[in-house]
């Protein structure tokens, strides 16, 4: 028959087909076509036309909503659940309507079909049924023509089957849209499923509860600063200089001004500068954009929150990270515990780790905590930069060019405090060097110190926060320090900003600043190994 052989056949794209179609001998598609079944994308797509051509109905009609409005998989259930209780009972007096996709098909006979529909993450089953059809099609017809994946919406009344499944036994029903190519019933290839995005979620449920759940953390997020007081900006993606952190921008031409322009690093600058303007508390969620490396936790373009609150300081806003870490973990998994899997080269099996959010979270003072491991940093020696590369040759720490003391200290960090964090810790007085826009907090021994924090899960960086440097004067000084690091080779250090230093003069009050990796907070939330699990559409290499 031309089902086996459909079965049988080989995909182009994808490989891993679905069953295409399921029916038994009220195929109407002609003799000849049935001799030769489809084993390309194209020849598939002109065996469903065939098909579909019985019908005698438009394939893409207009949609004119019913008045009840069809249901969602999950409104069905909430409706009819507690109304539907009996087995092998129908309620026909009740017309119910429902829309969605065919994803599963079950032919029991030539008179029964169990049809699975899916919709905005729900599944529920319809059965086609010729003694309840009253459509204006034959049943026979309607049921040779459909496929998988097709895109319906059925009339009906609820019920449960025999065996006990809430179903929606089908009257009528209308082809809203065909399906035209196989959908794999699932992905393996890692690459395939980002550059098929649309396939991968079809194919895998796990890939649209990611997206769904980092739909949700944004919403948390925002809802949790809204019901704080903060007020919502947007400030430019596109500018004539990057700045606000350490990195690499895009580059781009405007031809209407003639000159060059960048995607934004960070929208830091110009937060603070709505500061100056009067705001005390304002945040941003939005896309950022670094010419950098691609790995599984780094990509391109990425999400962040910023916020900035005045008249707060350090300790303040560390409580406040912990809250809305824990609110966010609560409102996501249901407690403020979330359990990860820990992957180690010494294990062969991942350890299985419960994150507490529950309590305060530890602390660790990276100047201390480095010279209690490394012995004295150095840093104020007249040649800094040879006392750390000594340091890191010595405990066989590897580092990369440019050599700049903010680089050396920063691998000596990543080296031996990162992997300390398991557990939610802040990581907290950095030299001072390390940070050009923070405020001084103190100096132990002779290394001037950051007011600033880290906070790190699992290993990784989370949240970047800072008392804010306000004196202009010495934030041009650190300006000219990031200008002699870019002069030496690190084309990460910072650009001077003379406009923020003029805005600086008008004077900002006392404000700590605060900025979220949200996508590497999705991928902690949702299990994810990769980042490009949790961006639609991340940037692959070719």
């Amino acid at each position: 028959m031309i089902i086996a052989r459909l079965l049988r056949a080989p995909a182009i794209l994808p490989k891993n087909p679905c069953r295409p179609v399921g029916r038994g001998a009220a195929s109407k598609a002609p003799a000849k076509e049935q001799q030769h079944a489809p084993t390309t994308e194209a020849e598939y797509s002109q065996y469903r036309v065939s098909q579909l051509s019985s019908l005698n109905t438009p394939f893409y009609p207009r949609y004119t909503p019913t008045s009840s409005g069809a249901l969602t998989p999950a409104e069905f259930h909430q409706r009819f659940t507690p109304k539907c209780t009996e087995n092998n009972v129908w309620n026909k007096a009740e017309e119910s309507v429902i829309s969605g996709r065919i994803v599963g098909w079950r032919a029991a006979s030539k008179k029964l079909v169990f049809i699975d529909v899916a919709r905005d993450g729900g599944r529920v089953q319809v059965l086609l049924k010729k003694d309840e059809w009253a459509g204006s099609q034959e049943f026979g017809t309607i049921r040779g023509a459909l496929g998988m994946g097709d895109i319906i919406e059925v009339t009906g009344f609820p019920g449960r089957t025999p065996a006990g499944e809430l179903s929606l036994t089908v009257r009528t029903l209308t082809l809203l849209a065909p399906c035209l190519r196989r959908i794999p019933k699932e992905i393996t290839d890692i690459d395939s499923r980002y550059r098929h995005r649309h396939l991968d979620l079809l194919a895998n449920p796990r890939s649209l509860d990611i997206l769904r759940t980092r739909s949700q953390v944004i919403h948390l997020l925002r809802q949790f600063f809204q019901s704080r007081g903060f007020v919502e900006v947007e400030t430019p993606v596109l500018g004539p200089k990057a700045g606000g952190a350490s990195a690499r921008p895009f580059k781009t031409w405007s031809n209407s001004l003639e000159r060059e322009m960048v995607l934004r690093i960070a929208p830091e600058l110009y937060l603070k500068r709505l500061v100056i303007g009067g705001f005390d508390k304002v945040y941003e969620i939005g896309k950022q954009f670094r010419n950098e490396a691609i790995d599984m936790t780094h990509n391109p373009e990425f999400t962040t929150l910023e916020f900035y609150q005045t008249l707060t300081d350090l300790d303040s806003t560390m409580e406040l990270t912990e809250v809305v870490l824990r609110e966010l973990v609560t409102g996501i998994v249901g407690k403020p515990f979330l359990q990860i899997e820990k992957h180690s080269a010494s294990r062969p099996e991942p350890e299985l780790i419960e994150l507490d959010f529950s309590k305060p979270f530890q602390r660790i003072h990276v100047a201390q905590e480095l010279e209690a491991r490394v012995g004295p940093l150095g840093l104020d020696t007249t040649d800094p930069v040879s006392h750390l590369k000594a340091i890191c040759q010595k405990h066989g720490v590897t580092v990369h060019e440019p050599h700049t003391v903010p680089r050396l200290l920063d691998t000596l960090i990543s080296h031996y405090l990162e992997p300390l964090c398991i557990q939610p810790t802040f990581l907290t007085h950095h030299p001072l060097c390390m940070s050009p826009l923070a405020k001084q907090a103190e100096t132990a021994g002779n290394i001037p110190l950051a007011d600033r924090f880290e906070l790190f899960i699992n290993g990784f960086e989370f949240v970047n926060a800072y008392a804010e440097l306000n004196d202009p004067h010495e934030q041009r000084r650190r300006f000219e320090q990031q200008m002699k690091d870019r002069q030496i080779g690190d084309d990460e250090a910072q650009i001077p900003d003379e406009e923020f230093c003029d805005a600086l003069e008008l004077g900002m009050p006392p404000t700590c600043g605060w900025g979220l990796g949200v996508d590497r907070l999705v991928m902690l939330l949702t299990g994810a190994s990769r980042i490009r699990e949790v961006i639609a559409f991340p940037t692959l290499r070719d």
